[in-house]
């Protein structure tokens, strides 16, 4: 439960209410795995690991760039080289490396926007949900469930009303004086 369990009052016990749906709880339980490093599920999943920089996560975006500057930008560099018979230059070298320092820089540019707009969406959804506690708490008596505590008070309450009764009243004097020694 919660730390007010360990110093509770006498004759008192703590109950919990949820405070959520099932289907609210779910996703505070995701948004809480992707801050405290665990794993969610779908798009909280990935969220997750693009907010923490994850390179898997990127690479799998940045796929069709390093694709695309391998299937194209590369081998139209060659072809203007290749024409000139300078493709083993140290001219083609640094028209290659240029253009790859460029696709880098890009790349690294796109992943540091979007690692960002990941940990704003994620924060901005922590802000909603973390916020909110999940269980109320509250405080409740005991049922009484000795049997001298109940015969006191019935013995006070119920039987010195009947008439006859007196000595069922005695009885209920006595319960309570053992009922108070055993506290």
């Amino acid at each position: 439960m919660s730390a007010l369990s360990t110093n509770l009052p006498k004759g008192y016990e703590q109950y919990s209410l949820p405070t959520m749906g099932a289907e609210q709880k779910s996703i505070y339980d995701l948004l809480s795995g992707v801050f405290k490093g665990g794993a969610g599920q779908g798009g909280l999943d990935i969220m997750g690991q693009l907010a923490s920089g994850d390179p898997t996560a990127f690479a799998q975006r940045e796929a069709p760039a390093m694709r695309q500057f391998e299937e194209q930008i590369l081998p139209g560099i060659a072809g203007r080289f290749a024409g000139k018979g300078t493709l083993k230059s140290s001219m083609f070298e640094r028209a290659a490396a240029g253009a790859g320092g460029s696709l880098a820089e890009s790349l690294a540019s796109q992943r540091q926007d979007i690692q960002q707009q990941a940990m704003q969406q994620l924060m901005s959804l922590g802000k909603t949900l973390l916020g909110t506690p999940t269980e109320q708490y509250g405080l409740v008596e005991k049922p009484q469930t000795d049997w001298a505590g109940l015969l006191s008070q019935l013995g006070v309450t119920g039987l010195e009303m009947i008439p006859g009764m007196a000595q069922a009243s005695s009885m209920g004097k006595l319960a309570s004086s053992l009922s108070s020694r055993g506290r």
